[in-house]
């Protein structure tokens, strides 16, 4: 994938990029393997490349017991979120 960062930049586009993308390192590199994974998050090459960056998600974290924050609350069976 880094071959569409010059891409981009031509199209101008703005990458937004979800925060929770950030805690998932070894699972991407069990589900992907170690190269894919590697490029999966190129925030620092998008920001040499001078394309401008947002970190952004669209859902609500960090209020327990919410309805609003429900998607923290589920049980999972194994880290991969199944």
């Amino acid at each position: 994938m880094p071959d569409l960062i010059p891409r981009a930049k031509s199209l101008g586009v703005i990458v937004v990029e979800n925060p929770t993308h950030f805690a998932f390192g070894e699972l991407f590199v069990r589900r992907y393997g170690p190269e894919r994974a590697a490029v999966m998050l190129p925030l620092r090459s998008l920001m040499d490349a001078g394309i401008p960056r947002v970190i952004a998600t669209d859902g609500v974290v960090g209020i327990p017991g919410s309805a609003a924050g429900s998607a923290e609350d589920r049980i999972r069976s194994d880290d991969c979120g199944r």
